[in-house]
């Protein structure tokens, strides 16, 4: 057959490739276009993982907040403490190194409304993530106090004027004896790093020697005193309407003003004592056992041995009146130190006298206990 140029053709010749090379762009445009759409759904799918993942992580930081703050302050009731108290916020709450990341609580009381309750905490992130965790916790067993002076107040420091002291965290025997079971609290603890350091600054350098415990070091002097978040002012008014509830019809209350240590409870029966005068005078020569709230100020006169927990609701400065010397062994809190007087005062950590003796005391062995507590988990589920 004969061909002839003409043009760009040759004679004879009729497109016939022309339709497979169009059916071969097609094909390519339809790949790329699979290719393209499925690298963003990869895009998409990887992206609602990851944003899975940070609601979950921001419900499970919510969560980790919410036992932080119940643990380091504890609870005598659940629903009273935590939910009626609002011990935790229930605002929405953005993470802080991931803004768009964000926890709410919500809380409910278990069945057991006292010593069983129920932490929901929703996290959220972006591409409207949500991930729900649900948390069941219960009281356990008292494990150790804040410290063995324990200053509530967020803001002001508090008198210490003329009064010799000695605060260890150091856990001792009622007998006076070291008991090295109990790991060392500090001597004191606060609420907040601008107290304990405005506390510390307050010191001499021969007061600083006399907060011994958890961190004290001779040299170079460093005193006990350590932030921990515990308890607040608030929190402690809670904890004492909690045991002043829980000890109805064995509660001593004393408004007279001079007071001896038949009115502040025995090693065999050690009482939930409150004293209501302004200024009550404890007699030389004392001793009591169990919880000792005090509304107001108090002086101690003379030698003076409390085994247990003492709660001062709102001493003025210079308040506790010290004379002679007055041994705390077991804890004690109070808003400000606020001591004043020519004697001297010694406060020990003693594990056993709290839970022997303050947790005890009352009606604590039948009411579930004076102290405040821990939580743990008993279950969690994600909803």
């Amino acid at each position: 057959m004969k061909r002839f140029w003409h043009g760009f053709r040759w004679s004879g010749e009729q497109g016939f490739a022309m339709p497979w090379v169009i059916l071969l762009l097609l094909l390519a445009l339809t790949l790329g276009a699979a290719t393209s759409r499925g690298s963003l759904l990869d895009v998409q799918t990887t992206q609602h993982f990851v944003n899975g993942n940070q609601a979950f992580a921001a419900a499970e930081a919510g969560f980790a907040y919410s036992l932080n703050a119940i643990n380091n302050r504890g609870i005598i009731d659940f629903k009273n403490d935590v939910i009626d108290g609002g011990m935790l916020t229930t605002a929405q709450t953005a993470l802080d190194d991931w803004p768009r990341a964000t926890y709410q609580i919500a809380l409910a009381s278990g069945a057991d409304t006292k010593s069983q309750g129920i932490i929901t905490i929703t996290g959220k992130s972006s591409l409207s993530a949500e991930r729900v965790l649900r948390v069941t916790v219960a009281k356990s067993a008292f494990i150790a106090g804040a410290g063995a002076l324990h200053l509530t107040n967020d803001a002001a420091v508090g008198s210490m004027s003329g009064t010799s002291f000695l605060v260890d965290g150091n856990n001792y025997r009622p007998d006076g004896t070291l008991d090295p079971s109990v790991a060392p609290r500090p001597a004191v603890s606060m609420r907040n790093d601008t107290v304990r350091d405005s506390f510390v600054s307050a010191l001499s350098s021969n007061q600083q020697t006399q907060m011994q415990g958890l961190g004290y070091s001779a040299s170079p002097l460093t005193p006990s005193v350590w932030t921990t978040g515990a308890a607040s002012t608030a929190d402690v008014q809670r904890l004492i309407a909690d045991i002043l509830a829980a000890n109805v019809g064995h509660l001593n209350t004393i408004s007279k003003t001079n007071l001896n240590q038949s009115d502040l409870g025995s090693q065999a029966a050690p009482a939930v004592t409150v004293l209501t005068n302004a200024s009550p005078k404890i007699a030389g020569g004392s001793t009591g056992y169990g919880i000792l709230i005090v509304e107001n100020d108090i002086d101690f006169l003379g030698s003076f041995d409390f085994y247990g927990w003492i709660l001062f609701k709102n001493p003025s400065s210079g308040g506790i009146k010290v004379g002679g010397n007055v041994g705390i062994h077991g804890a004690m809190w109070s808003p400000l130190p606020n001591f004043s007087g020519n004697g001297g005062i010694t406060i020990q950590y003693c594990q056993t006298c709290l839970t022997q003796f303050a947790d005890k005391a009352g009606d604590g062995s039948s009411n579930g206990g004076n102290l405040p507590k821990p939580v743990v988990v008993t279950s969690w589920s994600e909803v």
